[in-house]
């Protein structure tokens, strides 16, 4: 090892997110459980004089060493040949990094540039944060909505590793815990089963249902649709007028060939007498008997649409809504082929004494 010293070298300099945990190979395999890995999804900065993260890990005195480790006393010795290449430590001398801050730790550079790191029987990779605007990232906790040790699929684990699709899971989860809050249990039932539906179809239209995949084309893919569906479902709010409420429903089908996705969230009226006709209104106005994937004037290429994903969303807001009116604007965004997104507005307005359209 160098000498120590408070600055970090380049190698290790920065924000590093843990994403991956496992027992060390030199115990009885088991899987883990969260509890069991408390630093994975954390992000820890190596920072002159400090590192910040975790506080297992968190220095306002660190000193820093590198150099090199032989693969037989990697882990105080317990690791054997077949460890190391579970490990992905190809080499019998290893790049090391050793932080000080009372005791030492060392991190271990392997076969792919992340880093090893035990902690007891528990040994975690360490990754430099990876997607769009790194720079943005750091120390504290940066995983995603879900458990990142149950994670199977491709992108499961992908969501997991990239810190800006956890952060788009993490904002679509609150986006839709926000409705589950907000909605009643029977049009929060139509957001549940279409939530459920949307994910399967967005891992496999974007080909993250696999064991494993193209990381680039399906974090790029993944991350689109995740901020598309995030803004959909946060444009879906309860409004209230004394006993009244009007509340979003959604409506969630997709098609084969050509590949193609509808979404669609509309308003429905609770509450009083006056609901039954202003719901038959919307029914009508919204054509709610059928799917605008099947319009033909709408999606008119027909098999023609260059092989890209289609997709039929359309959401709304409430202008007003008081005794007297309710005015909507009912908003369309449509992938529909050829190469333009298409942006549609149109107006609503119910009449809530004469019980008619305006």
């Amino acid at each position: 090892m160098m000498p120590p010293g408070p600055s970090p070298e380049a190698g290790l300099a920065g924000v590093w997110r843990f994403v991956g945990a496992e027992m060390a190979p030199w115990t009885k395999p088991r899987k883990l459980a969260r509890k069991d890995a408390p630093l994975l999804e954390y992000a820890i900065d190596f920072e002159t004089s400090e590192v910040k993260g975790p506080p297992p890990l968190a220095c306002k005195t660190a000193k820093y060493q590198s150099g090199v480790t032989y693969q037989s006393e990697m882990f105080a010795g317990k690791l054997s040949d077949a460890g190391a290449k579970k490990l992905a430590f190809g080499n019998s001398e290893v790049t090391t990094f050793r932080l000080t801050c009372g005791s030492a730790k060392d991190f271990y550079v392997d076969d792919h540039g992340d880093m090893k790191f035990a902690d007891g029987d528990v040994i975690y990779t360490l990754e430099r944060p990876t997607g769009m605007d790194t720079e943005q990232y750091t120390a504290g906790f940066s995983g995603p909505s879900f458990d990142c040790t149950k994670a199977k699929t491709a992108g499961e684990k992908l969501i997991c590793t990239d810190a800006g699709l956890a952060a788009a899971d993490k904002k679509l989860a609150a986006a839709y815990r926000a409705l589950k809050g907000s909605l009643s249990a029977e049009n929060f039932a139509t957001f549940q089963s279409g939530q459920r539906a949307w994910i399967a179809y967005t891992m496999k239209s974007c080909g993250a249902d696999a064991p494993s995949a193209d990381a680039g084309s399906v974090t790029e893919c993944m991350k689109t649709a995740y901020d598309n569906r995030t803004e959909l479902l946060e444009s879906a709010k309860v409004v209230r007028a004394g006993a009244l409420t009007i509340e979003p429903r959604l409506r969630f089908r997709t098609r084969a060939a050509p590949e193609t996705e509808e979404s669609d969230i509309y308003p429905q009226m609770r509450g009083g007498p006056e609901a039954d006709a202003f719901n038959a209104f919307i029914a009508q106005a919204l054509k709610l008997h059928r799917w605008r994937m099947d319009d033909k004037t709408l999606f008119r290429y027909g098999d023609d649409t260059g092989g890209a994903p289609l997709h039929a969303h359309r959401s709304y807001s409430v202008d007003r809504f008081d005794a007297r009116i309710v005015k909507l604007s009912i908003t369309t965004s449509d992938f529909v082929g050829g190469r333009d997104e298409e942006i549609g507005t149109r107006t609503l307005t119910w009449d809530m004494r004469a019980g008619r359209a305006i």
